[in-house]
């Protein structure tokens, strides 16, 4: 079941605080869980300051069948 639009995703205060990504994580590759697999992703210098979340694809990409 899904959560109502008008409430908005849940986010919990103590992990929100904790997911920006910090200076020391340039150039590093970081495992990041999307709800379904893990998928690698490599920090750049233009990601600092935004959160980790930001950066994975929650959705598979629509295909159409034959």
């Amino acid at each position: 079941m899904n959560r109502s639009y008008r409430k908005g995703p849940y986010i919990n205060n103590h992990f929100s605080k904790n997911s920006i990504i910090p200076s020391f994580l340039i150039n590093k590759t970081v495992v990041l869980h999307n709800g379904n697999t893990f998928e690698e992703v490599t920090i750049t210098s233009s990601m600092v300051g935004f959160k980790l979340g930001e950066f994975i694809k929650t959705r598979k990409p629509f295909k159409y069948k034959k």
